[in-house]
């Protein structure tokens, strides 16, 4: 399993693409929590984190309640710089995806994603060491 034992957070709040990933990400033995709005998202980032129990990877949809998933990328990673956030969203485009990039996000995907490519894409996140990964990548630029 790809996943064993990491703490991921899948912000999503489709109720069938929520059933999607978890199923994915469960299979894989990752330990999910689900959150389906940016602005709870980052709240529930940032307690894990000070709890000493930050997650290994984030994965963010675009169009969320009360923050959209741009906006939540940005407040956890001023939290927590250096967490690999997976971009995830049905309304792809270059601009979108440079806009999320500038904002920080480690991966990027547009729907639909297929399951070997979204669970590879978050083990490769997962998989790096936190030391690898870039602190602050995008914080104040978009």
């Amino acid at each position: 399993m790809k996943l064993n034992g990491k703490r991921i957070l899948l912000v999503e709040d489709n109720p069938d693409q929520q059933r999607l990933y978890l199923k994915f990400l469960l299979d894989e033995g990752a330990d999910v929590t689900l959150e389906c709005n940016g602005f709870s998202a980052a709240q529930v980032a940032h307690r894990a984190r000070l709890a000493g129990e930050a997650f290994d990877a984030t994965i963010m949809d675009l169009y969320l309640y009360q923050c959209d998933g741009v906006d939540a990328t940005r407040a956890i990673l001023q939290d927590d710089p250096s967490m690999p956030i997976v971009a995830i969203t049905a309304h792809g485009s270059a601009e979108i995806e440079s806009t999320w990039r500038q904002a920080g996000a480690s991966e990027y995907l547009s729907k639909p994603i297929p399951r070997t490519l979204f669970v590879q894409t978050v083990a490769d996140v997962v998989g790096k060491e936190r030391s690898e990964r870039p602190d602050n990548v995008g914080i104040g630029n978009a």
